[in-house]
């Protein structure tokens, strides 16, 4: 099978990359007796993997187009309108030339500069990581401090978020949080939250194109990078929410950051 048979365009190794994101989106579904299971079988994936696509293995991900796949996110699931719980969902590698178009500049907004990951065991490298421990250095330009809110269990949506200094006063609802049950200090008065501009979404037929960001919540400071930890992505539709695109876009200033 080849991207010419399935109608893409772009670089012919992309299916394998999106046949690992099936592949790991599977496992996050799957209801296995022993959750390392997952790893077990994953971890012999990725070495196979690695084989045919000599591409260094990053803690799920991969070196190459390493910018989309950091565009994860987690889906909320509901059940009889009552929400349900999260599911995790790895971005889609064909969307690339497809789907990040550059319609309206480029159409990714940042690059990962350098990358470092401590391993459990050093001579594995598609093993455990040493306590989470590792950061992604990125290349941003946007960078603008929000409000995050979590609404009453009542409301269908359960998040949203406000620009700190937004003109028009508008509640952006399109959030998908990482882990909002235990990230609980980021919706306290003092957290500092941050939406990053990361790429254009949609395909280049299209007249609507979504700006996907990053939420992050400030952790400090290292050397001369803020750092920060990852708590999300929101979307903002051109139809609906294009006023804030063009104010979080306004102010250029492009600087590195690390997600820890």
């Amino acid at each position: 099978m080849t991207l010419a048979n399935q109608g893409h365009k772009g670089p012919a190794d992309l299916y394998l990359y999106e046949f690992w994101k099936n592949i790991v989106d599977t496992y996050s579904r799957t209801q296995l007796s022993f959750s390392n299971d997952k790893l077990i079988a994953l971890s012999g994936t990725a070495r196979w993997f690695s084989t045919h696509t000599k591409s260094k293995y990053v803690a799920g991900m991969w070196e190459q187009y390493l910018e989309c796949q950091l565009l994860w996110r987690v889906e909320p699931v509901y059940k009889n309108g009552a929400f349900l719980r999260n599911m995790p969902l790895r971005a889609s590698f064909t969307v690339r030339p497809q789907n990040y178009v550059a319609g309206k500049g480029a159409a990714l907004l940042f690059k990962v500069v350098d990358w470092c990951v401590e391993l459990s065991d050093p001579a594995n490298e598609f093993g455990l990581i040493q306590n989470g421990c590792g950061y992604v250095q990125l290349e941003v330009h946007y960078l603008k401090r929000i409000k995050l809110q979590e609404l009453e269990p009542s409301y269908r949506v359960l998040y949203g978020w406000l620009l700190d200094d937004d003109p028009f006063l508008e509640f952006h609802p399109n959030v998908f949080l990482d882990a909002p049950k235990i990230d609980k200090g980021i919706f306290s008065e003092e957290a500092e939250i941050y939406c990053v501009p990361a790429a254009w979404e949609g395909r280049i037929d299209r007249h609507a194109q979504h700006l996907v960001c990053f939420l992050l919540k400030l952790t400090g400071a290292q050397e001369e990078h803020l750092t920060f930890r990852r708590i999300g992505l929101t979307k903002l539709s051109d139809f609906l929410e294009h006023l804030t695109q063009e104010f979080l876009l306004k102010e250029r200033m492009t600087q590195r950051i690390l997600i820890m």
